[in-house]
């Protein structure tokens, strides 16, 4: 399920780790500012 949603994110560290955490908030249909 792939959906834009309204709320945006912002994300600090987007390393190794980050960088997993962010594309899954991507995938489930956040707007990220990194």
């Amino acid at each position: 399920m792939n959906t834009q949603r309204e709320e945006t994110i912002g994300f600090i560290g987007l390393g190794l780790m980050g960088r997993a955490f962010s594309r899954n908030l991507i995938e489930d249909g956040y707007k990220l500012v990194g």
